[in-house]
């Protein structure tokens, strides 16, 4: 074998520092530029940081962390109690819920629904007395029957209008 003069060796010694310092080089540079985004994202994400603690801070304050441990409670309960077949049929009623809650927010029905909540406690089952026909026929000539008879009168009207009304739209 022959061995390349040592001039030759040098210089391909040479080459081969060149290229590991132009590697060095892009090497510093890159680092540079990492070093500028991370002094330019600092601020930034410290800033992110101070506003979720910030909107955590106003979330936990309105109590909306406990609602959320509650209805995670609630989410348990209802798992845990309920078959996958219930909770489908209720997810499929849930519009229907919502609506007769809305419904039933609204104060003049919740005004009818206390009267009656209110009238129901005063009454002991044990205490109702049996009425005669003589006896139910007296009783209607009190004004106060009279009216209350009309109001179920008119509520049973708009059941059967309501009744009605579902019965055509199915049709």
């Amino acid at each position: 074998m022959t061995e390349k003069p040592v001039q030759l060796q040098i210089d391909e010694i040479n080459r081969k520092l060149d290229l590991i310092l132009d590697d060095i080089s892009v090497q510093r540079q890159n680092r540079e530029v990492v070093n500028d985004l991370a002094k330019d994202m600092a601020p930034i994400i410290k800033q992110i940081g101070l506003d979720g603690i910030q909107k955590f801070h106003e979330l936990e304050q309105k109590g909306y962390i406990e609602i959320t441990k509650q209805v995670g409670k609630t989410m348990d309960t209802i798992i845990s109690r309920y078959n996958i077949e219930e909770i489908e049929s209720l997810s499929d009623n849930l519009i229907r819920v919502v609506d007769t809650l809305s419904a039933v927010t609204n104060p003049g029905v919740l005004n009818k629904i206390n009267t009656a909540v209110v009238a129901l406690k005063d009454i002991n089952p044990e205490d109702i007395e049996e009425y005669s026909v003589w006896r139910l026929m007296k009783q209607l000539k009190k004004p106060e029957i009279r009216k209350s008879i009309g109001f179920i009168m008119a509520l049973l009207q708009n059941i059967s209008k309501q009744n009605t009304y579902k019965q055509m739209s199915n049709n």
